[in-house]
């Protein structure tokens, strides 16, 4: 029922055209909150009951759909339709993976093959799971929705606060995939398909273009270095 509420919620801000911002902001934050509240629900399934110890405090930071719920708290404080997109991806595909699920277990596989067939290679694999690529996907959307933040800081709907904490979230991640030797993680992954998209296009544009991108990566490469043996670590903070 709740994730029947996030969805329609969902439907209702991205597929809507009204131009009315309250009634937007609204049904952004309702999506929002009740994600949050099935996010939570999942937590406790697979997770259990919070302990206080260094190895259940390792298992659930590392967990993608744990590290999501910290970027959907940040989402209440303003609207941004690639972030939504981000979040709903992976339940979209766990959604349909359970109606699938489901329809097997009451005898209507045909109708769950064809539920398959029509979404294999986008949210579900050719067994009726989450189609691993998904995390993927809402990685790129979690990038686009950080670059998205800054160009909006150009516009009146910009939001300062939004902008340096989500890239905060974003900058924390990356790390924890750095620290683990994960450096084919979705953020990783995520960050480099940018990368080369926007050094594609610099290209075409003139040398100081592409020598400014050249800088800023520099800077920003060394805000995620991790500290040297001995030395004390940095702060996460955002240049």
């Amino acid at each position: 029922l709740v994730r029947l509420l996030m969805f329609t919620n969902g439907a209702l801000y991205l597929l809507s055209f009204t131009t009315n911002q309250t009634y937007l902001d609204s049904k952004f934050r309702a999506c929002v909150q009740f994600y949050l509240c099935a996010a939570v629900v999942n937590f406790a399934q697979v997770h259990g009951f919070p302990k206080f110890t260094k190895e259940y405090l390792q298992k659930t930071v590392m967990d993608p759909a744990v590290q999501r719920i910290f970027g959907g708290v940040l989402l209440l404080l303003g609207s941004n339709f690639m972030a939504l997109v981000a979040l709903l991806l992976p339940e979209a595909a766990a959604l349909f993976s359970s109606v699938v699920y489901l329809l097997r277990s009451v005898g209507l596989s045909s109708v769950a093959l064809r539920i398959i067939a029509s979404l294999e290679g986008t949210l579900l694999d050719g067994h009726g799971n989450p189609y691993y690529k998904v995390a993927q996907y809402a990685a790129y959307a979690e990038v686009a929705t950080g670059i998205l933040l800054i160009l909006t800081m150009l516009t009146p709907r910009r939001n300062l606060i939004l902008m340096v904490l989500y890239w905060q979230f974003l900058q924390l991640r990356f790390v924890l995939e750095k620290a683990t030797g994960n450096t084919s993680g979705v953020l990783h992954l995520g960050f480099a398909y940018v990368d080369q998209r926007i050094t594609f296009y610099l290209s075409k544009g003139p040398g100081v273009l592409m020598t400014s991108y050249g800088f800023l990566k520099s800077m920003l490469a060394r805000q995620v270095a991790l500290p040297e043996p001995g030395a004390k670590p940095k702060m996460c903070v955002v240049s």
